[in-house]
């Protein structure tokens, strides 16, 4: 069982409904293990980003001091980490549930890493597609809330989606030859996503989005 939120966060949670298994009720560690990924929610990643797209707009060579600071960099690594453990899993041959709070955030993001870690056919172009279609819009990933079109932007928004596509992006640097897509498609994916011109990026599930292509009819 794989658990994104950090171990502190999990227990919080539980006074609301959200808590974390126990592996005793389960059978124990030789039936089930629990790890917590560390990886922080939506309202520290859009403090982290923003803080780090402030210090890229600076012109002096200490910008990358703030960068550091703001954490993007400690963030994007938890969520690569996750994404590796569950990878180790699933090759093992472990069976692997992963979540997190309410589980279309964090959970999208580490499931479809691990899964491009796995497969080579999600690091193709049409397989990139199918990635994004199956672990974020059929999932559930509220792509609308996120891009700060919701009831309470400035609570809900959040750069979830883009850490995702940065996170592929390190992966794509690290191994160029693994990948059949470049930083252009991550690049084209970002300004499509923040368009507002796309149907799958502009709702939060595909019953709005049949909804949608109903009314377009």
């Amino acid at each position: 069982i794989c658990d994104c939120r950090p171990v502190l966060n999990a227990k919080a949670n539980a006074a609301m409904g959200k808590g974390h298994e126990v592996t005793s009720r389960l059978g124990g560690d030789g039936c089930a293990t629990l790890e917590f990924f560390d990886v922080a929610n939506i309202h520290a990643m859009r403090k982290s980003f923003d803080a780090c797209a402030e210090a890229c707009r600076r012109s002096d060579d200490d910008f990358l001091v703030d960068v550091h600071a703001s954490r993007w960099p400690h963030h994007l690594g938890a969520v690569l980490r996750g994404a590796a453990v569950v990878a180790r899993h699933l090759e093992a041959g472990d069976p692997v549930l992963v979540h997190c709070s309410d589980g279309w955030d964090r959970t999208a993001q580490v499931c479809a890493l691990a899964q491009l870690l796995l497969d080579p056919y999600f690091r193709t172009t049409d397989g990139f597609r199918t990635l994004i279609d199956k672990d974020f819009c059929a999932f559930g990933y509220m792509f609308r809330e996120r891009a700060g079109l919701g009831e309470d932007p400035d609570r809900e928004s959040g750069p979830i989606f883009l850490q995702f596509l940065d996170a592929v992006g390190q992966l794509s640097y690290q191994n160029p030859t693994a990948f059949a897509f470049t930083d252009a498609l991550l690049d084209l994916l970002r300004d499509a996503a923040g368009s507002r011109f796309f149907g799958d990026f502009l709702r939060d599930n595909d019953r709005d989005r049949v909804s949608d292509a109903g009314r377009a009819a």
